[in-house]
């Protein structure tokens, strides 16, 4: 064999019987010991890092706890002119919503604009002077339902009572001697609220209609579902019979008063 092939095959074998230092180096215990120690300490360099993100979600989901305001309260205000209407009023006397309550009350509101998104005070006198000139308020039918109800008592009362002073200060001109009754008492429950969908009346006029049959039985609910406030406030008459809820007070106080 020539020197120089000779050097080729030695150089083979020893590539071929040669054991990778790489791999002899991995397979050691030292080494393996070095990986879990450095594993280790990569470890403990996170757990701060972990620690600090949760410590910033918590604090974030305690700011949005405290700082960001809950739904605002409102209450519904229901009118009842024969148009039955609601509005939705929130504390801070802007009305978020208008809406009829029947055929009658669908059309009513139909004439009127700009409301939702407005405030309270001009509501009530938008709708009360568009009552009077399409003629559900006259002084031959000067009677309306009135009441407001919600989840928060005070904001209810004070919409009540707002309801109880503007109306008689916007109608008192045309309609000096405004019938106003408060006929509400409270949300209406579902049998409340599928009778007045079944007769096209508000909540407040099925009401009134069941307080009067506790009273009397010369009527049938289907009869005085046709009646109007006014009628309604006749039959009371007859049969003597107080409104179920305490109205506005006799004298109101106007802007400023006491």
């Amino acid at each position: 064999m020539r020197e120089k092939d000779m050097k080729r095959h030695i150089r083979r074998k020893a590539k071929a019987h040669t054991p990778d230092v790489k791999d002899s180096v991995k397979a050691s215990p030292q080494f393996r010991a070095f990986i879990e120690r450095s594993a280790h300490r990569e470890k403990r360099r996170r757990r701060p890092v972990y620690a600090l993100a949760f410590t910033s979600l918590v604090a974030v989901l305690l700011l949005a706890l405290f700082i960001i305001p809950s739904e605002t309260s409102y209450s519904q205000v229901y009118l009842e002119i024969n148009p039955s209407i609601r509005l939705d009023v929130d504390e801070e006397d802007t009305v978020l919503a208008l809406k009829g309550e029947n055929d009658d009350g669908d059309a009513f509101i139909e004439h009127i604009d700009d409301i939702e998104g407005g405030d309270f005070d001009t509501a009530i006198e938008r709708i009360i002077e568009n009552a009077i000139e399409t003629g559900h308020l006259s002084e031959d039918a000067p009677h309306i339902l009135y009441d407001a109800v919600s989840d928060d008592e005070a904001l209810a009362g004070r919409h009540t009572q707002h309801l109880e002073q503007r109306i008689p200060e916007v109608a008192q001109e045309r309609i000096p001697d405004i019938d106003m009754m408060r006929g509400h008492q409270g949300r209406p429950e579902a049998d409340v609220i599928d009778r007045a969908q079944d007769h096209d009346i508000g909540v407040m006029r099925v009401r009134l209609i069941d307080a009067i049959l506790e009273e009397t039985d010369d009527y049938t609910f289907e009869e005085l579902a046709d009646y109007s406030v006014g009628e309604l406030r006749d039959v009371m008459d007859a049969i003597d019979m107080e409104s179920p809820m305490p109205g506005p007070p006799d004298s109101v106080p106007g802007p400023g008063g006491p």
